[in-house]
């Protein structure tokens, strides 16, 4: 970090919602947020457990008293190992890989998602995301505050790094109107194809129009394999973005220049 900095160059960590779940095992600043009830919980009463990229997860429940004495204490200790320069926040709608809940104790015996009226897109909306039914401390459900999480997240995020007296650089996945007080957005995934080129820019605008005016997407595309024209047209297009980055999922070819 010393080397990046010595040399004019800043450093962005991806930090993802999901907070490991590791209960007993000295992980203190977890310990004491699940103490304080500063999680989600589960039909169960305990903190509602999903999965993301540590396995078990937990996640933040934004309507807590103590969720960002928790939040900031994690970017102070994060900081204090790591010298960062901004966060990325990724997979803040929030994600979690099982489906709605990951133990069946923790499931509702009658689950909201099957009383709506109408459900968005028709699809099941716990697919790659939390239960519905998850509680939080101000009474609501999950159902209700899910599109409230990344803006608290960047709120809070923002407010560490103006307490620091460093300047706000957050680029988050998910967001909400009003975020663009706070932070900034890419488009999240993407693919490597000439449609989705073309998305990027009614997709930058549409933000704009939404008060986030910092916004991007992955060019050269993240998912499949990009080809030299397409790279070389996006990275033209890129220049023209209020931002933009080459960010590649793993397993596809290289898409820096050079090579």
């Amino acid at each position: 970090m010393k080397e990046i900095h010595d040399k004019g160059m800043y450093y962005v960590p991806i930090v993802d919602a999901g907070t490991a779940y590791r209960p007993h095992s000295n992980y203190t600043l977890f310990e004491a947020a699940e103490a304080n009830g500063a999680f989600i919980k589960g039909a169960d009463g305990k903190t509602l457990i999903g999965s993301v990229w540590p396995n078990e997860a937990a996640f933040v429940d934004w309507s807590s008293e103590h969720a960002g004495e928790f939040w900031q204490a994690g970017l102070d200790h994060l900081n204090s190992q790591l010298p960062f320069d901004g966060l990325w926040l990724d997979m803040n709608e929030a994600s979690n890989f099982c489906r709605g809940v990951c133990y069946d104790e923790q499931r509702e015996a009658s689950p909201v998602k099957y009383k709506l009226p109408y459900v968005p897109t028709g699809r099941d909306l716990e697919e790659g995301s939390l239960s519905l039914d998850g509680k939080h401390a101000n009474g609501y459900t999950e159902l209700d505050m899910h599109s409230t999480y990344s803006f608290h997240e960047i709120k809070a995020s923002h407010e560490w790094f103006q307490a620091k007296k460093k300047r706000t650089m957050i680029i988050s996945r998910s967001s909400q109107s009003g975020v663009g007080k706070y932070g900034s957005r890419w488009l999240g995934d993407n693919f490597s194809l000439e449609l989705f080129m073309g998305y990027s820019v009614t997709g930058i605008i549409t933000s704009s129009m939404y008060g986030m005016p910092l916004a991007g997407v992955d060019i050269c595309g993240f998912t499949f394999d990009t080809t030299p024209e397409l790279c070389a047209r996006w990275t033209v297009l890129g220049t023209f973005y209020p931002f933009s980055r080459n960010h590649n999922a793993y397993g596809w070819i290289p898409q820096e220049p050079y090579q």
